[in-house]
């Protein structure tokens, strides 16, 4: 299982319940992340595990969070 989450990775695929159910529950093991991460770290890669819910579901559909509204806000006008 560690070959095909790792060939996922890097091939750019996304593992989540919803698309790859074995990759997931593999990956939600800390033991298997803590290998994954550990492998991926030689070329400066990482694997990444949302809590966001809802809210991160929302931001990959292209909803504008509020705090992302901010920040863009921020990020967009002069500074002095």
């Amino acid at each position: 299982m560690f070959d095909h989450a790792i060939n996922s990775l890097l091939t750019g695929s996304v593992i989540c319940r919803y698309t790859d159910r074995e990759g997931y529950e593999y990956l939600s093991q800390d033991d298997s992340m803590e290998d994954a991460n550990r492998f991926l770290g030689r070329i400066g890669k990482r694997v990444v595990s949302p809590t966001g819910g809802g809210a991160f579901l929302e931001f990959v559909e292209g909803k504008v969070l509020p705090a992302v509204a901010i920040l863009q806000e921020r990020n967009n006008s002069p500074r002095s």
